[in-house]
């Protein structure tokens, strides 16, 4: 009993709780938790609520979870006659560059998805359950573009392999090489 006696004085030196303080059958008995006060209750339950309120603002930046405040992931292309830039979201993990653009019907002219590697790589592209035509660049660790393969066939399963090993693809919407020019041996800037 002296154990609990000394927590509680900490907890509240001048609660009454310390005069009903009883112990039967080894359990704390319900007057502890009558003269424990549902007020101290309450403030240490608004204290968790505090806690786990400022732990939510830290986890989301302070600004709201769906609004990071960081600039979106751009590609810009680099060709004679100009640069063009596209937002993208990227595609760095094995399931991400499995599933790519297919299924998708929602790109617009100046988005697209750039394809991240961690070293140099030799895969094909396909257009399997892709419905909407895409031009493809593939771009060496020098953000070359080695490779372009434009206004590829939708649902096709033909294979789109380069010739040299690369580090990133971009897909974007068809259209875009023969409006640009877009050739390989062109630059490429990532802001990722």
């Amino acid at each position: 009993m002296g154990k609990w006696r000394k927590m509680l004085e900490i907890l509240n030196p001048k609660s009454e709780i310390l005069n009903k303080f009883e112990i039967k059958n080894s359990n704390i008995s319900k007057s502890f938790f009558l003269s424990f006060g549902y007020l101290n209750l309450f403030r240490i339950w608004c204290l968790g609520f505090r806690i786990f309120s400022c732990l939510i603002l830290i986890g989301c930046g302070g600004s709201g979870c769906g609004d990071s405040g960081e600039a979106p992931n751009t590609v810009t292309v680099i060709t004679a006659s100009g640069s063009t830039q596209f937002t993208v979201e990227i595609a760095d993990t094995e399931a991400e560059r499995a599933t790519g653009l297919m299924n998708r019907t929602d790109l617009s002219s100046r988005q697209g998805m750039l394809f991240v590697w961690s070293e140099n790589t030799l895969s094909s592209f396909w257009m399997k359950d892709t419905p909407t035509s895409l031009d493809i660049f593939f771009i060496n660790e020098n953000l070359e573009i080695i490779y372009l393969a434009a206004n590829t066939t939708p649902f096709s399963e033909d294979l789109i392999t380069p010739t040299e090993s690369f580090r990133y693809v971009l897909e974007v919407r068809s259209g875009f090489v023969d409006e640009s020019g877009a050739q390989a041996g062109d630059a490429v800037s990532l802001n990722i």
